[in-house]
Order: structure tokens, then sequence, then C-alpha cells
């Protein structure tokens, strides 16, 4: 789970410029180590993702914090490294419960982290708010998040 500014959430309609067909992403250079576990993320860090909408929010940022989630925040990390969030667009929304994103952009990067992680003991609540990965089940992770 990653906690960030949810007035974001309120207003956003897409990454990147996705809607407008102006994005190009990134290239990818990370390798998915999976079945083997991946590197250690940072304690803390910030993701920023730019935006298409007017000045007050130009950007998502999202706060991750490891303890909370390691192995799904080490994973986040070289999904972020490996530019697969690039483009993303929200593909589900739901009024008061969530918005869903996480098909990478490039089939190839969809393919490559097509693997799932396991689950982290629950150490903070999913609350409003709050980012965490979609699951299809127990040990299930795979790259798709929402936000509460």
């Amino acid at each position: 789970m990653f906690s960030f500014h949810l007035a974001i959430v309120l207003v956003l309609a897409r990454f990147c410029g996705v809607v407008c067909g102006i994005c190009v992403p990134r290239a990818e250079n990370v390798t998915n180590l999976s079945p083997a576990s991946d590197p250690v993320a940072p304690d803390s860090f910030y993701v920023r993702w730019p935006t298409s909408l007017p000045e007050s929010y130009e950007e998502l940022v999202l706060e991750v914090v490891r303890d909370w989630s390691p192995l799904g925040v080490d994973r986040f990390y070289q999904l972020i490294l490996d530019n697969y969030y690039d483009c993303n667009g929200f593909y589900r929304v739901v009024d008061d419960f969530v918005v869903q994103w996480g098909i990478a952009a490039m089939p190839n990067e969809t393919i490559k982290w097509n693997t799932t992680i396991p689950d982290d003991p629950v150490v903070e609540s999913n609350m409003f708010g709050y980012v965490s990965f979609a699951t299809d089940g127990p040990n299930t992770r795979p790259a798709d998040l929402f936000i509460n």
C-alpha cells in the first residue's frame, strides 16, 4: 500500500497524455528476475507521473513506504525503473470505490512482468486514498494497481 494526495485522484482522467495519443513509453531496461525475489527498494521514495490536467494537478504523486509492504514495494520499484507504467491510463473507475490501472502500454512489457508476487503480512490498512496491488486471490499480485 502507498499513500498519496487524494485530490489528484478526484480529477485525474489520464496519465501522460494517453487519450491525446502524445505519449511515447520510455525504454524498458530492467529484467524480471522471477521466480527469484526482486532487488530491495529504498525504505521510502516518491513517484511522480505527469498528467495533462490544469496547473494545480500537473502530476500524480505517490509516497511509497517499504515497511508497509516490502515485497510489493520491491516489485513496484522495479516496475517504475523499467518504465512499466509509462502511458498507462485508468481502465476501471468505480465511483466511491476504486480507480485502477497497470496494463503496460507496450505488450512486451505486460508479458515480461506477467508474474505474481506473494502477499505481504498486513501492516497498514487499505484506507481511502491508499494505493495497493490488485489481485486475483491470495499471492497473485501482478502489476495492476488501484487507488482506494
